[in-house]
């Protein structure tokens, strides 16, 4: 019963250890680096505020900026510096302070994108890459950010607070990711004039990190002796507090923290630390001083709890339940509340108010059904003398833990109730699958009733019992031997290993520890036999041949147990002894094999080899050469061990032949590999062989020989893998041969078999030979299924979705490849046209700025390839552009010198079908259906005119308005079809309905970014029906032919000749006419973004055009400006 009676003191014990745990978990941990990282950065942060004004004021021209940042009115300040750089993108200053304002405004994509464009005017602007870094930074691209950093460390021109700085953020940032070796770096790089106390105390906390205490502590006191003021020299104090107290050097450690209260009295983190080092010394009384210091600014109730405990520790069992009490109302998880109440029911257990701690440990049970806390209960019940209670309980406690030791209170408290029946009846079952302390103290009880209940042979059997499990009378330990070795005849060992182990405790021979280690060895106890021999070695009684065989046995005892070195050295010592034999060198070969000891092993299988030469050991010798990648001397062993044909059994031609076989296929001598194993074949027909022949002949190309080789193999005799490999090697075959209906058989077969991912992409692969778009997609379906993580599998099958029509399913696949996926651009530039496709024309500009962004990261290895990815940037550009578009202005004005007999003509820009000199007009286009998959949908309102001969004056009666709608109904074509309400403001002018159809070709027109010089096409129509009267049909016509050059960023001239003309049916006023130039234009592309090409432009042609029909010669000056 001792043990039941100390049951209590160790769970209190335990309870007390969990609770300070809790407790110390809360508030003292390793992540007080961290916290003084956080702590440091803190205190050095300056007032951007601050900065920023100092900076405008410095700038005439930032003066308004200064104002507005200096009220507050943040985002006014941002508004006219982004004005400022409208006027003038050139402004260095302005776009510096345009980027720091966009940092301390959070917009770090924005300032990211600004310090870009301040780096590719001022390539090295220390300033960029710090506020570059620090935005990438923030934005969690801390590979991004520590390349800036290191521009800025590593920039000569970079003033020493900009180094300073930046080398700083490197810290902080390695410290951060915990690379604190790397922060350690950084730090060595600082001049002897930048060690400052920051220097010193980060550097401590890398140095504690990385578990170089002496050093941490030594740095910690070059920092306190750099500290400034009170908070530096607070920091300082608590890294060697905190240093000296994992150490466990309490005194240093408590005159650190003692220090730091002479600086802050009131320092709550160091008053805890004070307490838990007085805990850690058991001076109980002082920890209780500490933690109510504590509680009077922190009454939290781990802090009380601590307090409850040293209490406890003290024996002040009343005040500890007192303080528990107060907090038991304020306590939410059930955890902590049942640790309370267990932890008050013990406090009351040890005061002897019993009643009490049985209600506490009840409580405790109704939140958690603890096997410790229901046996502490039934102990306050039978202290209670509460019997039938603490019976009870215990049979509650047996439902769910049907345990050995139950039985055995339940039997006591039994006796103790005087019913000998029901005792006996629990002893009986707590011996079952019992430990032997509590068997022996069960049989031992039941002998005791049965000799009171005069049931001698009862008791004389429970006696046996005993004599079984702990020890038989008897001194002979030549019997003990015999007893043992008959044993170990009828294979019981344990019973075997207990006599020995008695006759060696009576007189020790070695022979009879020796029959005991391979006892021992029988039942796989290892450890037991190897320490049998180590004690035979070190017997001067036993024989040094006879330690030759123990360390023998002692190599192959360790080979066992996979203890590979110890076996290698046991080998060695027993050949040093004279143990020469072929066997122990093979032995010691492959112990060295499996430590990678090549060369060692080899030696050993060619000295095997030397003292004892069969087949199997040149193939011991051959596999060796082949573990050391040396094929040719493999193949060479193999073909000496085959020459000696008449040593050969059987098995062993074959085994050669196979062996070879496999390694000409590792050589790719496959000619040699179909020789040997057809001869292994004619020995031995193995299906195996069969199959990998057949492989070999289809990669020879002898498909025929493949096939048939193939389909004569005896299916029956094959494992399901070879089943399923000989199948796919005729399905292979029969592919080479592009005979995919039977590749598809027989792999379908296979898969019968034995289903695979790779099996199912090959059927979706033989489908589509044929043609089979569904069927492929089934299988491909089914591969994926299997391999869900496979993404070659889900692009496959995402491209035949596509194919297929099924667009929402290869998004749904593309996506899932894209976020595992992340720098593949074409993935992302796939989905980005599919969604456009779908008309999610949001998606698509999500996924083609995604795949702009990683372009714009691949490295190029030539000229060239930098020109395609370019390339391919711009088109997405555009494409973002084109399906972003919403709003367009389009102005043009035409002079002529000479309108011979015409009064009006008319261009491309917004004239066409109408006569016009010049012209304005505005056009809508509606998110989502203005652009649906290359199809167009817009509304616009124009008005045109012409001028006074010789003049840009408009003619004022000549002004035409008109308001319509435009829809290009082909993806590929760019043909528009629409209606216009002409509407008339000039006295020429007329009201009338158009219906109009345009349509053009070009090539060559818009930028080319990677050309300097490059073809210029355009092809232009315009027919148009005017209803209203007579209904007049007119058709304007244009075609342009030249040369593009681009002369500067943005700039393009082009040389060109041109033809135009103009046909209406009903012609009274004399307007068709046909004629052709030349002349050149001169075009400026303006307005482009990150993630768009250029929206406007601004265009002057001048051409010379001579008449063909109705026209007149001269000169034609035309201005476009679109937006």
């Amino acid at each position: 019963m001792n043990k039941l009676k100390n049951f209590n003191k160790t769970v209190l014990t335990l309870l007390l250890l969990i609770t300070f745990s809790r407790y110390v978990s809360g508030d003292i941990t390793n992540t007080h680096i961290d916290n003084q990282i956080r702590v440091v950065q803190s205190e050095i942060n300056e007032s951007w505020i601050e900065e920023l004004v100092r900076k405008f004021r410095s700038y005439p021209r930032l003066d308004r900026a200064y104002r507005l940042v200096e009220s507050g009115r943040f985002q006014e300040a941002k508004a006219l510096l982004e004005d400022l750089l409208q006027i003038n993108p050139q402004d260095i200053e302005t776009r510096i302070a345009y980027i720091e304002l966009l940092y301390h405004l959070h917009d770090f994509h924005n300032c990211i994108q600004q310090a870009n464009i301040l780096l590719q005017k001022r390539s090295g602007l220390v300033v960029g890459y710090l506020y570059r870094g620090m935005a990438n930074q923030k934005i969690d691209r801390i590979e991004d950010a520590i390349a800036d950093f290191y521009k800025v460390a590593d920039n000569p021109s970079a003033t020493e607070d900009q180094r300073y700085y930046a080398l700083f953020s490197l810290v902080d940032t390695f410290m951060q990711k915990r690379e604190y070796s790397k922060a350690i770096e950084i730090l060595d790089r600082f001049s002897s004039s930048s060690k400052d106390f920051r220097y010193h105390f980060t550097r401590a906390m890398a140095l504690e990190a990385l578990g170089k205490i002496p050093s941490a502590a030594n740095t910690y006191i070059d920092a306190l002796g750099s500290a400034q003021n009170n908070t530096e020299k607070r920091n300082a104090l608590l890294g060697i507090g905190e240093i000296e107290k994992e150490r466990k050097n309490w005194k240093e450690a408590q005159s650190r923290f003692k220090s730091v209260l002479e600086l802050e009295p009131n320092h709550l983190r160091s008053i805890k630390v004070l307490a838990e080092i007085a805990y850690a010394q058991k001076k109980y009384s002082k920890a209780e001083q500490w933690i109510r210091k504590v509680i009077i600014v922190d009454p939290s109730i781990s802090n009380r709890e601590f307090l409850a405990n040293l209490l406890i520790l003290q024996r002040d069992y009343f005040s500890a339940i007192k303080e528990l009490k107060k907090i038991i109302s304020d306590i939410d998880s059930p955890d902590e509340l049942y640790a309370i109440h267990v932890t008050i029911g013990f406090a009351y257990f040890n005061m002897g108010l019993f009643k009490n701690a049985i209600q506490e440990f009840e409580k405790a049970i109704g939140i958690k059904k603890d096997f410790d806390t229901w046996m502490v209960l039934s102990q306050a019940q039978e202290k209670e003398k509460s019997y039938d209670a603490a019976i009870q309980t215990l049979k509650e406690a047996l439902k769910i833990w049907p345990k050995p030791e139950i039985y055995l209170r339940l039997a006591f408290l039994y006796l103790k109730q005087g019913n000998q029946t029901k005792a006996l009846n629990n002893f009986k079952q707590a011996e079952e699958k019992a430990p032997i302390d509590i068997q022996e103290r069960a049989i031992r009880q039941q002998v005791h009733i049965y000799i009171k209940r005069g049931l001698y042979n009862e008791a004389k059997r429970g006696l046996t019992k005993l004599n079984h499990i702990n020890r038989i009378d008897l001194n002979d330990a030549e019997l003990f031997a015999i007893i043992a070795d008959a044993n170990m005849n009828t294979n019981n060992i344990k019973e075997a290993i207990r006599l020995y182990e008695k006759s060696l405790s009576l007189r020790y021979h070695p022979e009879i520890a020796r029959r005991l280690a391979l006892s021992h060895i029988q039942v796989k106890n290892l450890r037991a036999a190897e320490k049998i021999y180590l004690s035979l070695l070190d017997k001067s009684s036993v024989s040094e041949e006879k330690k030759r065989d123990i360390l023998n046995s002692l190599a192959y005892l360790y080979e066992q147990s996979g203890r590979n070195k110890e076996a290698i050295a046991a080998f060695y010592k027993a050949i040093e002894k004279g143990e020469n034999s072929a066997a122990i060198h093979q032995s010691l070969a492959f112990a060295l094999e499996k430590e990678e000891k090549k060369q060692e092993s080899l030696q050993q299988f060619l000295l095997a080899s030397k003292l004892e030469q069969t087949p199997r050991s040149l193939i011991y010798i051959s596999q060796a050469y082949q573990k050391l990648g040396k094929p040719g001397l493999a193949i060479y062993y193999l073909r000496q061990a085959l020459d000696n044909e008449q040593a050969l059994t059987s098995e062993e031609k074959i085994d050669i032949l196979n062996e070879l076989g496999y390694l000409y296929a590792e050589a790719k001598e496959y000619q040699k590999v179909e020789e040997v194993w057809q001869r292994s074949l004619k020995l031995n027909y193995n299906s195996e062989i069969a199959v990998r022949l057949g492989r070999i002949q289809r990669l020879l190309g002898k498909s025929d020989k493949a096939i048939t080789m193939l389909k004569h193999i005896d299916e029956s005799a094959l494992t399901e893998k070879l089943k399923v490999l000989r199948l796919e090697e005729l399905a292979k075959t029969e592919a080479s041969r592009q005979n995919w209906l039977a590749a598809i058989h027989f792999l379908e077969q296979a898969n019968k078999i034995q289903e695979s991912a790779e099996g199912f992409y090959q059927l979706g692969f033989y489908h589509r030979q044929l043609g089979h778009l569904q069927e492929e997609i089934t299988y491909l379906e089914k591969a994926l299924n299997l391999a869900p993580s496979n993404n070659q599998y889900a692009l496959e099958l995402a491209y035949v979705y596509k194919a297929s029509g099924k667009k929402q399913e290869a998004i749904a696949l593309l996506n899932k490849v894209a976020e595992e996926q992340l720098d593949n651009s074409t993935i992302a530039k796939d989905l980005a046209y599919t969604q456009m496709q779908l008309g999610n024309n949001e998606r698509a500009t999500h996924w083609f700025k995604r795949a702009i962004d990683i372009q714009s990261l691949y490295p190029a290895d030539s000229i060239q390839e930098q020109n395609k990815i370019d390339l391919e940037i711009y088109h997405m550009r555009k494409d973002i552009q084109r399906i972003n578009n919403h709003l367009d202005f389009d102005f043009y004005q035409m002079y002529r010198s000479n309108t011979g007999n015409l009064d009006n003509f008319q261009g491309t820009v917004v004239g066409g079908v109408v006569p016009s000199q010049g012209g304005v007009q505005v056009s809508f286009q509606p998110p989502k259906i203005g652009f649906l998959d290359e199809r167009i949908f817009q509304v616009f309102t124009r008005f045109l005119w012409s001028n006074k001969p010789d003049s840009l004056e408009i003619e004022g009666s000549s002004l035409q308005g008109g308001v319509g709608f435009r829809y290009k109904p082909f993806k590929k074509q760019n043909l528009f079809v629409g209606a216009e309400r002409l509407f008339k403001i000039g006295d020429n002018a007329q009201n009338n309905w158009l219906l109009r159809a345009t349509y053009g070709w070009t090539s060559g027109t818009d930028w080319a970014p990677n050309k300097d010089f490059w073809n210029y096409s355009l092809v232009y129509g315009d027919l148009g029906y005017f209803t209203e009267r007579s209904g007049t049909l007119a058709y304007y016509g244009e075609a342009r032919q030249g040369i593009s050059f681009k002369i500067a960023d943005n700039f393009v001239l082009t040389p060109h000749i041109i033809v135009d003309g103009r046909y209406q049916s009903t012609d009274s006023s004399n307007s068709s006419y046909l004629e052709g130039g030349g002349g050149i234009s001169l075009r400026y592309l303006f307005n482009d973004k990150r993630y768009e090409s250029y929206r406007s432009r601004a265009e002057l042609f001048v051409q010379y055009r001579a008449d063909i029909v109705n026209a007149a010669n001269g000169l034609v000056i035309t201005g476009i400006i679109q937006f």
